[in-house]
């Protein structure tokens, strides 16, 4: 039996976590699917790190509302998805510089 208060998460793997969830190709396809599957706010592990996906605007309002000093979410968010975005470009530069 989980607990109510653990946020779902898929199984990970040694190492690398989560990583495996997410399609390079396809990034928000994927976690839009592990949201239907976990539920508008789940945990990945990626290389040790945590990240929690809250995957619905009405829930991030509410928790920018009740617990961010002012841009501190809003900061971190774009952070990750500027750091997101530039893995998936280097991923894609790797392959086609690959012979």
């Amino acid at each position: 039996m989980t607990d109510k208060n653990t946020v779902p998460q898929p199984p990970t793997r040694p190492i690398v976590g989560n990583i495996g969830e997410l399609d390079s190709a396809a990034p928000i396809q994927s976690m839009m699917k592990l949201a239907k599957t976990y539920g508008p706010i789940y945990k990945l592990t990626i290389f040790g790190k945590d990240m929690y996906v809250v995957s619905s605007q009405e829930l991030v309002n509410e928790l920018s509302e009740r617990y961010d000093p002012p841009g501190t979410y809003a900061a971190i968010g774009f952070v990750l998805l500027v750091s997101v975005l530039i893995f998936l470009a280097l991923d894609r530069i790797e392959r086609w510089l690959r012979p």
